[in-house]
């Protein structure tokens, strides 16, 4: 990749991953931060109280999904994510 274009991509990750930030920030809710990078982001499976959902977006950049702010879920539900590890 030339250099020009690693920067710009660089720069997208930096200014997408402060974006993030800024959302939970305000929102205080609704983002998880993985522990590991998925192997496949298409394969993670999120459930709210043992029943899975699909109102989520997988961020890469901050390696967080955050819930639709439509489907949050109570304060005390239990939000679990599964997933593949890829490799480091």
């Amino acid at each position: 990749m030339p250099s020009a274009a690693r920067s710009i991509s660089q720069g997208a990750a930096i200014w997408q991953a402060s974006l993030l930030d800024l959302f939970i920030f305000i929102h205080g809710a609704g983002a998880f931060y993985l522990s590991s990078t998925p192997a496949s982001p298409s394969q993670i499976q999120v459930d709210v109280n043992g029943i899975p959902t699909t109102a989520y977006s997988y961020y890469p950049y901050g390696n967080a999904i955050v819930l639709s702010p439509a489907e949050l879920p109570f304060q005390g539900a239990t939000v679990t994510v599964t997933y593949e590890v890829g490799c480091p």
